[in-house]
């Protein structure tokens, strides 16, 4: 006859136990702090995303600010954009904030961390101010007034016309 072997486990000893328990425990702890490093370094890229994006967001709304107007003025410590002869929204310096305010809402802040801004008028537009220049922080920005020769050009059509018909 076949005699029944018995399976056993071999018992492990105390000190084998306790060992397993530490190096379990120093695998865990190694894990979880490498996890909230993880976590910290994600959180400070994400902060510097939205500070850029941010960034670009004022820049593309002032860009726009400037390509749908024809004319800027000071007027006391702002800056007054002009389209067809009135008066739109006007930006200013409030600290450090560059603000733009609209006629029809709130206000809204466009940059933040502004050092200094600088306007520049050219020889044929004496009375009027060209361009805006910003200093942000690390980076200078230039933007100026879109004299489109398309727009030039439909107006001085525009005028002739105007000089036909009171001929006619």
């Amino acid at each position: 006859m076949h005699k029944k072997r018995k399976h056993s486990l071999r018992a492990s000893t105390l000190t084998e136990m306790l060992v397993v328990m530490i190096l379990s425990g120093i695998i865990l702890l190694s894990v979880f702090d490498g996890l909230s490093l993880f976590e910290k370094l994600l959180r400070r890229f994400s902060g510097e995303l939205d500070r850029s994006i941010s960034r670009m967001e004022g820049f593309y709304r002032l860009e726009s600010l400037f390509a749908d107007t024809d004319s800027l003025r000071q007027e006391r410590d702002a800056l007054v954009f002009y389209r067809a002869g009135e008066s739109g929204w006007r930006i200013f310096r409030e600290d450090s904030l560059l603000v733009v305010e609209y006629p029809d809402r709130p206000g809204d802040t466009l940059f933040r961390k502004i050092v200094d801004w600088r306007t520049i008028s050219t020889a044929e537009n004496n009375e009027g101010i060209d361009s805006l220049i910003l200093v942000h922080d690390t980076t200078t920005l230039r933007f100026g007034v879109n004299r489109s020769p398309h727009r030039n050009a439909a107006q001085e059509i525009e005028t002739l016309e105007k000089q036909y018909r009171d001929e006619d």
